[in-house]
């Protein structure tokens, strides 16, 4: 912050200057202090929650409606931030081209300079695709079961199933459970 002294002028809405006949001021100088804003662009990156322990998020190529923010905040903040985070999708809930618009929130004391609100997140899934599988229960694999749980199996199909890089006819490469 940098205070100065200023010499006090008044102006209507309009931006016409006020002249006081019958009144005299104080004070002529006034002090004024400035918060100057370290800026920078950064870039824009989504986070993921709820993926599968050892799950590889590049497989979830998506576009940005835009790629990078102009942001102003106190230099010590601004030098402290590499990207911006737009916010987190939850892949327990994705499906197949659907498209997100993320709210842009910034840390406290960092300003968007840019006129949005929203960026808008757009997987390509050329490479995914869904199936509704049948499988018997003796190839469901339950591992970290709390040991307080007890489970069982009881249905042989599951359906949505998320599969990755196309699914070759004779076996699965990458097959996610949502």
């Amino acid at each position: 912050m940098y205070p100065i002294k200023v010499i006090a002028e008044y102006y209507t809405s309009g931006g016409k200057e006020i002249k006081f006949q019958y009144t005299t001021l104080e004070e002529s100088n006034v002090d004024v202090t400035l918060q100057v804003y370290k800026m920078a662009t950064l870039p824009v990156k989504v986070n993921f929650i709820n993926a599968p322990r050892g799950f590889d998020n590049s497989v979830l190529s998506y576009a940005l409606s835009c790629k990078q923010l102009k942001v102003a905040g106190p230099a010590e903040k601004i030098d402290a931030l590499s990207t911006l985070s737009i916010g987190t999708i939850d892949l327990s809930t994705f499906s197949l081209n659907k498209v997100y618009e993320m709210p842009i929130e910034l840390p406290t004391d960092i300003y968007l300079l840019d006129n949005i609100s929203t960026i808008t997140v757009s997987f390509d899934c050329s490479g995914l695709e869904t199936k509704t599988m049948n499988l018997p229960a003796s190839c469901v694999q339950v591992v970290n079961l709390p040991s307080t749980y007890q489970l069982t199996v009881e249905t042989e199909r599951l359906m949505n199933v998320i599969l990755g890089r196309r699914m070759l006819r004779t076996r699965i490469i990458c097959c996610v459970i949502l």
